[in-house]
């Protein structure tokens, strides 16, 4: 969770591989959650338990 600025590269591993890149992470899914602006520390919390949601029922 950040609300800051971050660069970050993404490639198939494939093109990680062709270009001698490491795999540094795996990106196994992601969530969106918006709460009201009085509610924004609790929207780390929120964003994991959504996550861990879709991930069962995988």
């Amino acid at each position: 969770m950040n609300d800051g600025a971050v660069a970050l590269v993404l490639m198939n591993k494939e093109r990680a591989e062709r270009e001698g890149k490491s795999i540094l992470a795996t990106i196994s899914g992601h969530a969106e959650v918006a709460v009201e602006a009085e509610k924004f520390p609790q929207t780390p919390g929120l964003a994991i338990n959504e996550i861990l949601k879709k991930q069962a029922s995988l």
